[in-house]
């Protein structure tokens, strides 16, 4: 009665309290009832409020009853979730000892595994699973998301990483060969042919996962950013639109979309998003940089010089917390744009040649001077204080860089390096035509 009680007090327009109440009391007369004792422990974990306290009744619900799966895999995947990967690593190991076929333990077990750095002993886990069992498609699916892990990893060499996602690939060929409706690993493997640049195979699979499962937010998330890499911008907006009202709280697709926006000469519908992701999120540096970029194509410098200022700031506060390598990429980028601007606006006012410099410089070390971009910014910052010889070193050592790396902006390189050799300092005003067309409608079908 009392549990029965505590499911209609949870229904909508139930008391929480009341059905915290019964539960309590079935918890006291079950004591003797195992199996039904670990559903009770389960049905109160649900609407306690303290996370100590809702692990602590999963933990209880699995001692009252060992058999309990459901009891097992919520205990995990609260772990997970709070990101205690030690104790969801131990729990998932015992689920699997007593179920060896659970897939939710071992997919559990692997994510652990990789959160604490030891990619190995995954890879070494699911290496037993498949040499015992090598025809299940998902163990090897897995095993290339472990080794897509390890190509991520900090400190690993260019050749590791080439010989990480060599191996992700094979495993990734066999899953499809095992299960060719295996929609996950063909998202994986669109992706991989996507970092690779083989955007028509990229494609292909992308589209065969959408075929299989057109909810999949991988896959509609793939399709945007191959879409993009193809010039197709409306398309990319598209689908990013649809991934933003399906899910408004995630930040960095709006991010996305909104970069989608200025890729498509949409600066001000880009400016537009950013307002409102930055009323939500003020601290987020990247959406700072970004409305930034979209400023200056439409000649609002100051506007511009401010968000780039609040960015570099927010940055710089937060160092200690951020990856080293995604922060010298995003920091570089910061100071490099910030530095074009006090360097090349057209406005008197806004150009400061000493302070351009020295971001400028800060810009280029962080990119081993091996950025042919920044290089120029340097070229122009050297030419903003007057130093014209300066300026065309730097100048030339981009455009023979950029033709080095097939840059495509190398023709305005070279632009530049002529009015330095002329002593002239390069001014630039950009003022984007707004693209008018109309966006293709995004579809409603996705489901997050």
């Amino acid at each position: 009665a009392y549990i029965l009680m505590a499911k209609l007090e949870s229904l909508p327009g139930g008391d929480r309290s009341q059905a915290l109440d019964s539960l309590n009391r079935a918890i006291e007369a079950l004591k003797d009832k195992p199996v039904d004792l670990s559903v009770a422990y389960i049905m109160r974990a649900q609407l306690r409020e303290g996370k100590d306290e809702q692990i602590e009744d999963l933990r209880n619900a699995v001692k009252a009853d060992s058999t309990n799966i459901d009891a097992w895999q919520a205990l995990i995947a609260m772990q997970l979730h709070l990101e205690r990967y030690q104790e969801a690593l131990s729990d998932a190991k015992d689920l699997l000892a007593k179920d060896e076929s659970n897939q939710m333990a071992l997919v559990a077990a692997v994510e652990a595994l990789v959160r604490l750095q030891k990619r190995k002993d995954a890879i070494e886990l699911l290496d037993a699973r498949i040499e015992k069992n090598p025809s299940v498609a998902m163990y090897y699916r897995i095993r290339a998301a472990t080794y897509r892990a390890e190509s991520y990893a900090e400190g690993v060499t260019d050749e590791e990483r080439d010989a990480a996602n060599k191996k992700a690939m094979e495993d990734l060929n066999k899953a499809i060969e095992l299960d060719p409706r295996d929609a996950e690993a063909l998202v994986m493997r669109g992706m991989l042919y996507y970092q690779e640049k083989e955007v028509e195979k990229a494609n292909r699979d992308i589209t065969d996962s959408l075929l299989i499962r057109p909810d999949s937010v991988s896959g509609v998330l793939m399709r945007s950013m191959v879409a993009a890499q193809e010039g197709r911008f409306a398309d990319a907006i598209a689908d990013m639109e649809m991934l933003v009202r399906a899910d408004p709280n995630q930040l960095e697709w709006i991010r996305q979309l909104a970069s989608y926006y200025q890729l498509d000469k949409r600066p001000r519908l880009a400016i537009q998003l950013l307002d409102q992701l930055l009323e939500a999120a003020p601290d987020n540096a990247a959406a700072l940089r970004s409305r930034g970029d979209a400023k200056l194509s439409v000649n609002m410098h100051q506007d511009a010089i401010d968000d780039y200022e609040a960015a570099i700031k927010l940055m710089e506060a937060n160092r200690d917390k951020a990856d080293p390598e995604e922060f010298k990429e995003e920091y570089s980028g910061l100071l490099n744009n910030l530095s074009w601007v006090m360097s090349t606006s057209p406005k008197d006012e806004l150009r400061d040649g000493k302070r351009a410099l020295e971001l400028a410089l800060k810009a280029c070390e962080a990119t081993d001077y091996k950025a042919p971009h920044i290089l120029s910014t340097l070229a122009a910052a050297y030419a903003e204080t007057g130093d014209f010889e300066n300026a065309r070193k730097w100048a030339s050592k981009a455009v023979e860089l950029g033709k080095e790396q097939e840059h495509d902006q190398t023709e305005q390189l070279e632009k530049e390096l002529e009015s330095y050799e002329e002593d002239k300092p390069w001014r630039e005003k950009q003022e984007i035509e707004e693209n008018e067309k109309p966006l293709v409608v995004p579809s409603d079908s996705i489901d997050t």
